[in-house]
């Protein structure tokens, strides 16, 4: 592993910025209305400027990378335009976008040295803002479950997340805020997890924690630590009567709709769960029809509006514009080519972060966090990857952690800018 070294000028103010701006994008996201879009959207005014620079040289992993998502744009383009631009096309073309930002988004983020420490303390400090969100929601609300300034669909990963940044960033917090701080700010991530209801985001916390022992652990240590990993999801189950009942209601959706003769037929009444299997049934039917270039964006219903005229299968199949998994959403909107090309932007990234784990324990495995977790949420759901939000949180998270996971194997290539030592030292002695 090599030792990354900072003996290079500053460049004023845009490391400054970047580095306050990367250390504030985990805090709020969950409790102010476009914090991470208007974050994003600043960082990447910054690094436009940094498209055109000469000194880019680039390691194979990054180029790959880079082309990955340069061409799962160009993907999403050649559907629409194949399959014609509507409103609805054009309205995702302001997410779909961010794919292709990533790219000067990376360029820029590759040059500071410190942004994957700064980031982590966000996440650190993010974690209690989400617990006096859950409190606000739970107690001067009153509401059943939290759901943020969005939709618990959101909450509930990004606790996840938080969590597990925290946990496998926590080598790099000085003894005292491990001892003090780290494990108020793991279990005030959990409440947050916990009061969303959210089961994607506890299918992904389960992935999660199995993964997490498998890097840190090893041998009776690790059969130890699955053992525990299995309590306590039971624990979980048992002491807390919202997982309990989304658990349930789960288990009783996927055994009642296996138990439907002919699930298409509109007098059965379909639950929550049931409505979503014959969605993803109804996915793949789509999907079957245009297997190349799919649909388009949002070309989900219009489809499945067909489909139930013909009676094949239940009108509830159109009651969402997507089928509430990413990877059967972009098997439909982008067709084959598109799928692999998204597939691309996860595996790819957690291939090279799994290559390098025992060589550098420090960036891969909060690389490995967050891909494996962005893959397990969108098995559930297509919101991690479709919705602004919640994709910029990827796009960033992994600019950084990659970067930094490249900077650790392989050093800094090209000059860095270095952000003003008073900006950090005094704020962040700790760092």
């Amino acid at each position: 592993m090599c030792e990354v070294k900072n003996n290079n000028p500053p460049i004023g103010w845009r490391a400054n910025s970047g580095h306050l701006l990367l250390f504030l994008f985990p805090m709020a996201g969950m409790s102010v209305v476009g914090w991470i879009s208007y974050i994003f959207a600043f960082l990447t005014l910054i690094s436009l400027s940094f498209v055109f620079y000469k000194q880019h040289q680039l390691h194979r992993e990054e180029r790959v990378l880079i082309t990955i998502f340069f061409l799962g744009f160009m993907a999403f383009m050649l559907s629409n335009t194949v399959n014609g631009w509507g409103e609805d096309q054009v309205s995702a073309l302001g997410v779909e976008i961010r794919y292709l930002l990533f790219i000067p988004l990376y360029l820029f983020i590759r040059r500071l040295a410190d942004a994957g420490k700064l980031m982590i303390w966000g996440f650190l400090i993010g974690s209690f803002v989400i617990l006096a969100q859950t409190g606000y929601e739970l107690v001067i609300e009153n509401s059943d479950r939290v759901g943020g300034v969005y939709s618990h669909i959101i909450l509930g990963p990004y606790s996840v997340l938080t969590l597990f940044v925290v946990l496998a960033g926590a080598s790099l917090f000085n003894k005292k805020v491990r001892i003090f701080v780290v494990p108020f700010a793991v279990i005030a991530a959990i409440i947050g997890l916990t009061m969303s209801g959210n089961r994607g985001g506890y299918v992904g916390a389960l992935v999660l924690m199995v993964s997490l022992l498998f890097i840190r652990l090893k041998g009776k240590n690790l059969i130890i630590g699955l053992m525990v990993c299995t309590l306590i999801p039971v624990a979980l189950y048992k002491g807390s009567e919202l997982v309990s009942h989304r658990v349930d209601m789960a288990v009783h959706g996927v055994a009642n709709y296996i138990q439907i003769e002919n699930s298409a037929d509109s007098s059965i009444h379909l639950k929550n769960v049931e409505k979503r299997l014959e969605m993803w049934k109804t996915a793949l039917l789509i999907f079957s029809e245009n297997p190349m270039l799919g649909t388009g964006r949002w070309g989900y219903r219009e489809h499945a509006q067909r489909l139930v005229d013909e009676e094949i299968v239940h009108p509830f199949a159109i009651h969402h514009e997507q089928p509430h998994s990413a990877y059967l959403e972009m098997l439909v909107s982008d067709g084959v080519i598109g799928f692999i090309l998204f597939s691309g932007m996860l595996f790819f990234p957690l291939f090279v972060f799994l290559k390098n784990v025992r060589q550098e324990p420090v960036a891969a495995p909060l690389g490995i966090i967050l891909t494996v977790g962005y893959a397990s949420f969108g098995l559930t759901e297509a919101a991690p990857f479709i919705k602004g939000n919640f994709l910029s949180t990827y796009l960033v998270c992994l600019a950084v952690f990659f970067s930094w996971h490249m900077q650790m194997i392989h050093g800094l290539s090209t000059v860095p800018l270095e952000v003003h030592k008073k900006y950090v030292r005094k704020w962040f002695r700790a760092v």
